[in-house]
């Protein structure tokens, strides 16, 4: 399978830009970009609101032994996935934004995975806790294709 925005020229700081102006463009408001170097591996965060709801994006920084960094160049491979992984989350906040605003969907449900709760941490970072109680995939067939209470809206 290929990665998407594989062998990317866009620089980080492009790409950054780039997603603002997509927060913005849909009236969303943009907070900004965070590293916190002193993590077992640095990591990126990109914040921003939208519907009056904190969203946060978490980047991580790639690492030597990444699968998806290859090359006799360790610092070009390096770098080249960094803006690869940035690209990519370029593509899942525009396409959110877009099923959020244009498809008229719930920014809550769009976004859920990247909500800040008041603790600080994002609903799925809580939810990593509970996962395996919550989701052990022996759900059956049945239930998985039951609509909610008053159907879809």
């Amino acid at each position: 399978m290929n990665l998407y925005a594989k062998g990317t020229t866009v620089s980080v700081g492009k790409t950054q830009a780039d997603i603002r102006k997509l927060v913005e463009k849909y009236r969303g408001q943009w907070v900004g970009v965070v590293t916190d170097h002193e993590q077992v591996r640095p990591i990126d965060a990109l914040a921003f609101r939208l519907a009056g709801l904190p969203i946060r994006f978490n980047v991580l920084h790639p690492r030597p032994n990444d699968p998806e960094v290859k090359g006799y160049n360790l610092e070009k491979a390096i770098e080249a996935e960094y803006k690869r992984r940035w690209r990519e989350v370029w593509l899942i906040v525009k396409s959110r934004l877009i099923e959020a605003v244009q498809l008229k969907r719930d920014v809550k449900e769009v976004f859920m995975p990247q909500l800040v709760t008041k603790t600080g941490q994002t609903l799925w970072e809580m939810s990593q806790k509970n996962m395996s109680s919550l989701v052990d995939g022996s759900i059956s067939l049945g239930a998985m294709l039951q609509l909610p209470e008053g159907g879809l809206s």
